[in-house]
């Protein structure tokens, strides 16, 4: 078996040392951090969005909806049919206690923890264009409801609304591939340099 040279080896050994705090960094970038993936249809019109929200449960104060504790969303994008979504409503006002009423929808931008869901009373308030969306929970299902002329005829009621965790990888696990990396070009090192 052909033995790498001393170059390689410290090239390899170099690489393995990047990519390990490189990953490190980048864990350590989103581990604040969940991401959630968010899709229904509403009247045949596809929306697609990736929402962001704290990784812990606010569990302060005691909320004052009866469902229960929920992760406060930080972000939205994606798109609704054809058009871009550009943020979350009074972005920014986080649930404390009580939701959020911007005279046009009352909100909390929250999922909740438990089978996570949206409040029925309140939901997710987020933009499109110059339209303000609220997505909530009603009857065994969900609702959509638009702001200005294009909410005149009332709620949308929206089917296959599918909300799921994206999982993100610990940054523990990316330093364990790292180090693992790191051994195989000590290893390699040490076998070049004995022959």
């Amino acid at each position: 078996m052909e033995q790498a040279s001393p170059g390689f080896a410290r090239w390899l050994g170099a690489v393995a040392l990047a990519a390990t705090a490189g990953l490190a960094t980048m864990g350590a970038a989103t581990a604040g951090t969940l991401t959630w993936d968010l899709d229904f249809t509403d009247n045949g019109t596809a929306v697609a969005a990736i929402l962001t929200s704290s990784n812990t449960v606010d569990t302060s104060p005691a909320p004052t909806n009866g469902v229960g504790y929920g992760f406060n969303l930080t972000g939205i994008s994606g798109t609704f049919g054809a058009s871009s979504i550009t943020g979350l409503a009074h972005s920014g006002a986080l649930y404390s206690g009580s939701v959020i009423d911007d005279g046009t929808f009352t909100f909390d931008n929250i999922i909740y923890a438990t089978s996570p869901h949206f409040d029925s009373a309140f939901g997710l308030a987020f933009l499109v264009g110059g339209e303000e969306y609220n997505l909530y929970a009603s009857g065994n299902g969900y609702a959509e409801q638009a702001s200005g002329a294009l909410g005149s005829g009332g709620p949308d009621t929206v089917t296959r609304l599918r909300l799921r965790i994206t999982p993100v990888p610990e940054p523990a696990t990316l330093a364990l591939l790292g180090a693992g990396l790191f051994g195989l070009g000590l290893i390699r090192r040490k076998n070049a340099s004995a022959a």
